[in-house]
């Protein structure tokens, strides 16, 4: 019995801990959306009344696409060469491959023609 009763006394200590961690992020979280949305309303009131600072989405999108455009025209460069530099690779490779079937196949018609010779 006094073993279940502890159990029992533990299960209940981590629950009362569990509850006690979730109160108090809860607590920090609602602290900080609400301090969170007393910024954003001051932000913003000052920002009506220094309509001297405004922001130009237009002269923001120009921008932004130049700089996509770039980025772009930087991929595209390096896929080309990326391209260019596996073509060469690969042609390597084959030549490099030729060059070995080319001496195996001369080891084998030198065998049969060694072969040949002797059984003639």
């Amino acid at each position: 019995m006094p073993k279940e009763k502890q159990k029992k006394d533990e299960r209940d200590q981590d629950r009362d801990k569990r509850l006690v961690m979730w109160s108090g992020v809860s607590f920090f979280m609602f602290l900080i959306v609400f301090l969170w949305f007393l910024n954003i309303r001051s932000v913003l009131s000052n920002t009506d009344s220094n309509n001297t600072s405004q922001f130009n989405l237009k002269e923001f999108s120009e921008e932004f696409n130049k700089t996509f455009e770039g980025i772009r025209e930087t991929m595209e460069a390096l896929e080309e060469e990326e391209e260019e530099e596996v073509e060469s690779v690969s042609v390597e490779k084959e030549e490099e491959i030729d060059k070995e079937n080319i001496t195996a196949l001369k080891g084998i018609l030198e065998a049969s023609s060694s072969t040949t010779t002797i059984n003639n």
